[in-house]
């Protein structure tokens, strides 16, 4: 992987670490149960961090992630919990990110 693929990863689950911290500790640890038996909270964490990485300035990083993961098959189980691609590039857009 290249640097910009890593910077998105790395931007990606800093962003996870941020969401956490401001939860705090009781918050954060009703999270994690809800997390860990709800498919339809992983799915909104996930995307809800792949804005916030967007937000932060990191659309294209994402963007490059985004391809190479999509393609892998070990991700098919999880992949539709994150924005796509073009989700990516179109919420970029709209938010002036892109």
């Amino acid at each position: 992987m290249d640097d910009r693929v890593l910077t998105g990863i790395l931007a990606h689950e800093l962003c996870h670490q941020e969401r956490y911290i401001s939860m705090g500790l009781a918050r954060y640890l009703k999270f994690i149960f809800i997390y860990t038996f709800s498919a339809r909270k992983r799915y909104d964490e996930e995307r809800a961090t792949d804005m916030m990485t967007i937000d932060k300035g990191y659309a294209h990083e994402l963007y490059e992630l985004t391809l190479i993961s999509s393609a892998d098959k070990k991700h098919k189980p999880i992949i539709d919990n994150y924005l796509s691609a073009s989700e990516i590039m179109e919420y970029a857009e709209r938010t002036g990110k892109w």
